[in-house]
């Protein structure tokens, strides 16, 4: 049996004193990464591409863990983007040919006078052949589980980023006013000190 869940995520961040400009924030892909997800979950692949593990998830009578490759970038508009590009199953392995995982998100600043306003959207879609034994399951209740799993999978990224995002901009500002003081660059040492 193919099924499809979906889920929607919107956010909205107000940033009130800006000493730099969020746009340079947002130029930084890694840094939505580690305010989305915990650091220990993930690992840089290249300068856009980061794999992620997500917790694991119960759906039903399994227990899966997808392992997520996902593309991030600020285009010439200023708007931060990231894609899902691969998944895989760990310990269900005979479901990969049959599970799509795509995940699309945004997340673009406005202006609103002194303020600036950071929007963000996340679309979470899932597609899945299920087992032969499941024929008999209410396709509704498999449906709404399925539905229900993925919006809370958005739900805590959402969470977390409103909790992180902020003040690792603050960080970050920081720690460019102490380079532009002392003269010398903080790249090479690891600024995203986050908590869960």
């Amino acid at each position: 049996m193919r099924i499809q869940f979906t889920a929607l995520q919107s956010v909205a961040l107000s940033i009130s004193q800006e000493i730099v400009p969020v746009e340079h924030y947002l130029r930084q892909p890694q840094r939505l990464i580690y305010a989305l997800i915990e650091p220990e979950r993930v690992e840089q692949r290249s300068a856009s591409l980061f794999r992620f593990k997500l917790s694991p998830l119960k759906f039903l009578m399994l227990k899966i863990e997808p392992t997520v490759d996902l593309k991030v970038w600020t285009g010439a508009d200023g708007v931060l983007r990231l894609q899902s590009m691969a998944t895989q199953l760990k310990g269900l392995e005979t479901f990969d040919t049959g599970f799509d995982l795509k995940l699309i998100g945004n997340l673009a600043p406005y202006r609103r006078g002194q303020k600036t306003e950071l929007r963000g959207q996340a679309d979470l879609m899932v597609q899945v052949d299920l087992p032969p034994s499941w024929v008999f399951m209410s396709r509704t209740l498999v449906q709404a589980t399925g539905n229900a799993l993925l919006k809370s999978v958005l739900t805590t990224m959402r969470q977390r980023l409103e909790r992180q995002l902020l003040q690792d901009y603050e960080n970050w500002v920081k720690s460019q006013s102490l380079e532009s003081m002392t003269g010398r660059s903080t790249h090479g040492l690891r600024e995203v000190a986050l908590s869960s």
